[in-house]
């Protein structure tokens, strides 16, 4: 007889250390489908993102032997530089976006059927995904307009008074507490249907303030996992970056670190990177569903909502049940 599977609830007060569990715990009983959505989703962009992390190092090496050779950097040179950093940075975003919206939409699916997730595959959670995405692109928008506007009017203060450098230097350090009680906006705005934008911020700095050592502890911890992710995997990749480059500092011709071969083999590891750094990402991303779910029991009782929601649908079941045995 097969055990049945744990169920993890959303809405339940859990302590720092459970908060990590409960994340865990639930790729653990997901893990086939998450695995499976990763590959589908972000290897594509992987592909894509190896290609011009390659060709960004490239031109920083070419820039680096002309400055070091006196030949001066070409133009040309910067031009590609730049443009292949932007477009990496663009598919990094775009990565990022399709991650959270897929970790999210699974979080959210496990939640609303009671962690009934067997037969679950991409072609179900597709609606889910897509609402997901839909909504973070909208705070993701936002908070990238206000980021833009928050630092002009920073360097436009520091141009016109550079004496008040101490003071907006005060003011940045209150502006980074600030996104601390933030980061639970968007699992907030996801999985509260009901809940606008601007509400969903509003919401945010309520919860997030009168939980603030929590979320930032979590988000510490959980981002230096990610981060031991990221470096274990970006590594292989990186030596043999790093082999390229001093041999080609000493030989410029050398056949073997500038053989098609070996360039291949840089961007085979340049894509584990990148798909790595992604699957790392999905951590902190659960996680935090996590911490807004104790965040919301504890101070809102939404369990007991969603078990009352349940006993009316029960209430009219049973219902529609005697009254067709009195036909």
């Amino acid at each position: 007889m097969q055990k049945a599977k744990k169920q993890i609830p959303l809405y339940k007060i859990r302590s720092f250390g459970e908060n990590f569990t409960a994340t865990f715990d639930f790729i653990r009983s997901n893990f086939k489908l998450w695995f499976k959505g990763c590959i589908y989703l972000l290897l594509p962009l992987s592909l894509v993102q190896a290609f011009l992390l390659n060709g960004f190092f490239s031109f920083i090496f070419e820039i680096g032997l002309n400055a070091g050779s006196g030949a001066g950097m070409p133009y040309s040179s910067i031009i590609r530089t730049v443009v292949y950093y932007l477009l990496y940075f663009i598919f990094m975003m775009l990565g990022t976006l399709v991650l959270s919206s897929f970790c999210y939409a699974m979080v959210k699916h496990y939640s609303d059927n009671d962690g009934q997730m067997e037969g679950i595959g991409l072609r179900e959670l597709k609606p889910f995904i897509i609402g997901a995405a839909k909504r973070s692109l909208a705070l993701g928008a936002l908070f990238f307009g206000a980021t833009i506007l928050i630092t002009i009017l920073l360097v436009l203060a520091v141009y016109i008074a550079p004496t008040l450098l101490m003071l907006i230097s005060i003011m940045m350090i209150g502006l980074i507490v600030f996104l601390v009680p933030l980061s639970i906006s968007l699992p907030i705005y996801i999985f509260e249907d009901e809940t606008s934008l601007i509400d969903s911020i509003k919401r945010s700095f309520k919860l997030g303030f009168n939980h603030f050592g929590l979320i930032l502890g979590f988000i510490i911890v959980m981002s230096m996992v990610s981060s031991i992710i990221q470096s274990t995997v970006m590594m292989p990749w990186y030596i043999m970056i790093l082999v390229k480059t001093f041999l080609l500092v000493d030989d410029p011709t050398n056949s073997v670190v500038g053989s098609p071969l070996y360039s291949f083999g840089v961007y085979l590891l340049a894509i584990v990177q990148s798909l790595g750094t992604y699957m790392s990402m999905a951590l902190p991303t659960i996680g935090q569903a996590y911490v807004y779910g104790s965040i919301v029991e504890k101070d809102e009782k939404r369990s007991v909502e969603k078990d009352i929601e349940h006993f009316e649908e029960m209430s009219q079941v049973d219902n529609e049940f005697d009254n067709f045995e009195n036909l």
